[in-house]
């Protein structure tokens, strides 16, 4: 009878077991549904511009992202500059000085991405993505690291259109979220430029990383040294604070060797993006 009664116990643990591992990582993504609308000009305003500092998990600074959202027809045109100074890593060694840009241009009709590019300054060697949308519904993206006859490297991954909806990279995970709600769920794709500002991380070259996100709760933060309620938005290695009208106010996310950066919104410095923009290496 104690030997029946431990079999039942056992295969009632890893029943509930399965039922909560199904929760957690299959049933989101089968829920996900639209994201936030990335670029929500209001009528009548042409553009924006954000500034978000970065820190690393002792609270320096370690760089800067600027960004500049601009409505120009049919189109709206988000562009990012962002500036790493050099990070010392565990292992004793120091990271170089990067720009990374990011260009966007996103249908206004529908919020799809129709171009993309991606290019990384102050490395030795070259390292862009581009992508292009392709009727009817794919957005095809081709990536190079160095040059090509000098055993340089390079590759393509084809995204569905509609996940360019949510597409970031992991110096801004997020952009703006507006609109959003406790249990909203939606797929990120993001890309991550860092790939070679680590040395010695070893990997095939830039694709595309899926994160399921999730509404999670409501929590009060300091930003400013005022307290502001806010909607916390999380996945697998990104967390995220949000205003209700939609403004980031800090972000985190996790990255091999470099730890947690936290990303925060600060107004936005015009003189210091505009040395970002001439920034050359060896300056």
């Amino acid at each position: 009878m104690l030997n029946r009664c431990l079999g039942i116990f056992c295969v009632v643990l890893m029943v509930g077991a399965n039922v909560a591992l199904f929760v957690r990582d299959v049933l989101p993504e089968w829920r996900a549904g639209d994201p936030p609308v990335a670029v929500d000009l209001p009528p009548g305003e042409r553009g924006r511009r954000a500034q978000t500092g970065i820190y690393d998990e002792n609270n320096r600074s370690v760089g800067t992202s600027w960004t500049v959202t601009e409505a120009r027809g049919d189109f709206v045109h988000v562009s990012s500059r962002t500036m790493l100074v050099p990070i010392s890593l565990p292992n004793g060694i120091v990271t170089v000085p990067v720009r990374v840009d990011t260009d966007m241009k996103y249908r206004a009709a529908d919020g799809l991405v129709d171009e993309l590019t991606m290019l990384v300054h102050g490395l030795p060697i070259l390292v862009n993505l581009r992508g292009m949308y392709v009727p009817p519904n794919e957005f095809a993206c081709r990536w190079r690291l160095g040059s090509l006859g000098q055993g340089g490297r390079a590759g393509e991954f084809v995204l569905d259109a509609g996940a360019t909806r949510a597409l970031g990279n992991v110096l801004r995970p997020f952009s703006r979220l507006p609109d959003l709600y406790v249990g909203q769920t939606w797929r990120l794709e993001l890309i991550n430029p860092l790939l070679k500002v680590i040395p010695g991380l070893q990997l095939d070259g830039l694709r595309e990383e899926p994160e399921i996100v999730r509404v999670t709760r409501r929590e009060t933060i300091q930003h400013g040294g005022v307290a502001v309620e806010t909607l916390v938005v999380e996945a697998r290695r990104t967390r995220a604070w949000v205003e209700p009208g939609g403004t980031v106010l800090r972000q985190e996310i996790d990255l091999p060797l470099l730890g947690t950066l936290t990303m925060r919104d600060e107004p936005f410095d015009e003189w210091g993006f505009e040395q970002a923009c001439r920034w050359r290496v060896g300056d």
